[in-house]
C-alpha cells in the first residue's frame, strides 16, 4: 500500500534520503506543503534552511547537526545542481519538472494535497472538524492561521468564509438603510432596517 505523502515527508526528514521533489501545482498548495514541512521538521528537531546559495560547500555538515535545505524553483538547471549537492534537499517545483524527474527522487504529487491536508490535520493536530478541514482545502495557504483560531476556541470556531458572508449580510442591510435615509419617504421601513441590524448583531457571537 502506498504511504500517505505526509508520512513520506516525515520519513524523509527522519532518514537520510538525499532529495525530495514536490509538485506544488500552484503557490497556494505549495504554501501548504512548505508549512507542513516546517511543522514536521520542528517536531523532529531538524533545521530547515530555505533557498541557500547553490555554490555553498556543505561537506562539513555530514558530521554536524542534521540540516535539510529547502528550495522553490522551476529552473531545471538549478534543480540538477541542487540534486548533485552533498546535502539533503527538498525541492518544490512545477508539474513539468516533477513529471520529468519523479523517478529519480522521492516524489510527491501536489494534486493529492486534499488527502494530505486532511491527513495532516487529523494526525498532527487531532482535528476532525469538517468545516475547518473543508475551508483549509479551499484556502490551503491559510491552514495554520485557521488551526490557531480553532485551538483558541474550537467550540465557537467559524471559518473566515462564513465570517465574510455574515459581514456581507450586514453590509447589505446598511446599503438598504442608506437608500432609505436618502429617500426619506418611509420612516417605518428605515426603522425596521435599523432594528434588523441591531438584532442580527445581538444574536451573533461575533463582535463587529
Amino acid at each position: 500500500m502506498t504511504k500517505n505523502n505526509i508520512e513520506l515527508i516525515k520519513n524523509f526528514i527522519k532518514n537520510d534520503s538525499q532529495n525530495l521533489l514536490i509538485n506544488q501545482v500552484n503557490e497556494e498548495i505549495g504554501c501548504f506543503y512548505e508549512m507542513a514541512i516546517k511543522e514536521i521538521s520542528k517536531r523532529l528537531n531538524v533545521k530547515i534552511y530555505k533557498n541557500e546559495e547553490l555554490d555553498e560547500d556543505r561537506s562539513n555538515d555530514l558530521f554536524s547537526e542534521k540540516k535539510i535545505y529547502f528550495y522553490n524553483t522551476t529552473n531545471s538547471r538549478q534543480i540538477e545542481k541542487i540534486s548533485n549537492m552533498i546535502s539533503q534537499n527538498i525541492i518544490l517545483t512545477d508539474y513539468k519538472n516533477y513529471k520529468k524527474l519523479l523517478k529519480k527522487f522521492v516524489s510527491i504529487n501536489g494534486y493529492e494535497f486534499k488527502n494530505d491536508l486532511r491527513y495532516f490535520l487529523n494526525n498532527f493536530y487531532d482535528i476532525y472538524d469538517d468545516e475547518l478541514i473543508n475551508y483549509c482545502i479551499s484556502t490551503p495557504y491559510l491552514m495554520f492561521s485557521e488551526v490557531s483560531k480553532y485551538k483558541l476556541n474550537s467550540k465557537n470556531y467559524i471559518a473566515d468564509i462564513l465570517v465574510k458572508e455574515e459581514r456581507n449580510f450586514i453590509l447589505s442591510i446598511r446599503k438598504e438603510i442608506f437608500k432609505s435615509k436618502n429617500s426619506a419617504n418611509d420612516l417605518k421601513k428605515l426603522f425596521l432596517k435599523l432594528k434588523s441590524e441591531v438584532n442580527y448583531k445581538k444574536f451573533n457571537f461575533l463582535v463587529y
